[in-house]
């Protein structure tokens, strides 16, 4: 496994969650071999969509992988692996590299994150390499600080999601 990405738990997974697998190769029993799925050697970008419901029983071995039947076996395969956060992702989110704190990103647009008709600027403190990541607003971009709203670990860039989508972002 390359140092960008991790294994993730069974538990990690929730709508919305994105994840690399290794499609399977097809063939009927052919690609069933040792108690093992044979894949191809590349990876894929998906992302978990829904819940086991009573229908998915009947539609196991689906590609990408959706239900956690399916997502068990990839994980038991060694097939699925997820990014590390990283600064491409705290990008994607319409943040910016502030030129004046070195591990600091701030957001392109204003957000009323208090629900009071104040916009404040979001700013995210992360050094690449690492998974710590602290999350604050200000008024004030030139100073780069401001009140923290979370402060942890996230692995993942759906993790940054769940918090920004948690704090009004």
């Amino acid at each position: 496994m390359s140092k960008r990405h991790y294994i993730p738990e069974i538990e990690e997974f929730h709508k919305g969650f994105e994840f690399e697998y290794k499609p399977r190769i097809r063939g009927g029993l052919m690609s069933y071999v040792n108690s093992k799925f044979e894949y191809v050697d590349r990876w894929e970008t998906a992302m978990f969509r829904k819940e086991l419901t009573i229908q998915d029983h009947f539609q196991l071995n689906t590609e990408p992988p959706r239900n956690i039947l399916d997502i068990e076996q990839y994980l038991i395969d060694g097939a699925i692996r997820v990014k590390h956060i990283d600064r491409e992702d705290i990008e994607s989110f319409e943040f910016i590299k502030s030129g004046l704190a070195k591990d600091v990103f701030i957001s392109k647009e204003t957000h009323d994150i208090q629900g009071i008709g104040e916009n404040y600027i979001i700013g995210i403190n992360f050094k690449e390499g690492t998974d710590y990541v602290q999350v604050f607003y200000t008024r004030d971009e030139e100073r780069a600080v401001g009140a923290i709203l979370f402060a942890g670990r996230l692995k993942n860039k759906s993790e940054l999601k769940r918090i920004l989508k948690q704090i009004g972002v």
